[in-house]
């Protein structure tokens, strides 16, 4: 299981705004659960969006009027019977804070101060909620969280990052239909944490190596299209201009996996990234210059007694390797290991 404070640690990186001067004062020594983390991070980000104001926008609301407004539905109006009162059913634009950001908002404070959360927070919470007065709940289970961002509303991209860690990895539906919130992530969402975690890490400390999720082409003939061929995408690819490393970031809670008695590394995982090593010389290749592709599977360890560590072996002229991170250290140590993966293939920091 991860430290509370490692995951912090981690969601610092998978998120910049976490290393902000706004946040950098946040107590994070006594936070027990995931619970109580999200609850400390949602309260400073709902604040500070408090200072700029609300995001406000066009909704368009349907009543029965006496006094028409906007735009009039004539069928609606006749079979609901309302125009025998004199009334007619209107729909039309209201600017408004009643919007979808603020309702996905509102609806993660309460099911915050729900759960068990620390009663500091709790308290807290229940002081922004008299913000959202005039704000209605949403379903969680309804939100679309493909949203578009401009200059208007950015400020809400981050906030909506975690009220998504709370309301989709982190909700749980009861059986009566009511919400339970879990003390921690599930595998998925760690696994989409640790991934992005190491991308960034090594994109703000080792800023002389060019660090991406990049595209892996497949290696076919020049005239040919890749069909029904799946997307390759690389978790981490990180280059010098002349060496390429790519790492496949693991996050399970088994390893290794076992067939008649004989532990061996997940099969899938090393064809998947010989394929990845593979296809990307190939298309390096094209360039004519010298270059090195090299390939790990990066795990992030378990309890297990065995562990898919010190694998370092060509195959087919690649080198392929494996390691695991150890996540339940002290920061410090974590980037320490982070740095000398790095450093094995592209020399001191």
């Amino acid at each position: 299981m991860i430290p509370i404070r490692n995951i912090y640690y981690m969601l610092s990186y998978a998120f910049s705004e976490l290393r902000g001067t706004d946040y950098r004062y946040m107590n994070m020594e006594n936070l027990d659960t995931m619970k109580d983390l999200c609850a400390c991070i949602l309260i400073r980000a709902v604040s500070l969006q408090l200072k700029r104001g609300l995001i406000r926008e066009y909704i368009t609301e349907e009543n029965e009027l006496m006094s028409p407004k906007g735009k009039i539905d004539i069928t609606s109006s006749i079979t609901s019977g309302v125009i025998q009162n004199h009334r007619l059913i209107c729909s039309h634009d209201e600017f408004s804070e009643n919007s979808t950001r603020n309702r996905i908002v509102k609806q993660t404070l309460s099911v915050l101060l729900a759960s068990d959360v620390k009663q500091e927070y709790r308290t807290d919470i229940r002081k922004l909620l008299r913000f959202f007065a005039d704000v209605d709940f949403i379903d969680p289970h309804t939100i679309n969280w493909s949203m578009a961002y401009d200059r208007n509303n950015q400020s809400y991209r981050f906030l909506m990052a975690i009220c998504k860690l709370v309301l989709k990895d982190l909700l749980m539906t009861q059986s009566d239909g009511t919400f339970r919130m879990m003390d921690l992530l599930d595998e998925r969402a760690q696994h989409t944490i640790y991934e992005k975690f190491i991308l960034e890490y090594y994109a703000k400390e080792w800023p002389r190596l060019h660090a991406n999720s990049s595209r892996i082409k497949w290696g076919l003939e020049e005239d040919d299209t890749p069909g029904m061929l799946p997307s390759m995408l690389s978790d981490i690819m990180l280059n010098d201009g002349h060496t390429w490393f790519i790492i496949d970031a693991k996050f399970y809670n088994k390893n290794v996996q076992t067939n008649q008695g004989r532990s061996t590394l997940i099969s899938g995982n090393l064809y998947q990234i010989l394929s990845y090593v593979q296809n990307k010389k190939f298309e390096l290749a094209k360039t004519g210059k010298p270059f090195d592709v090299v390939g790990m599977l990066l795990y992030a360890h378990t309890q297990d007694s065995l562990q898919p560590d010190g694998f370092d072996k060509k195959i087919l002229g690649n080198r392929m390797m494996t390691k695991t991170l150890d996540l339940d250290q002290e920061p410090l140590e974590i980037a320490e290991q982070l740095d000398a993966i790095a450093e094995e293939i592209f020399g001191k920091k």
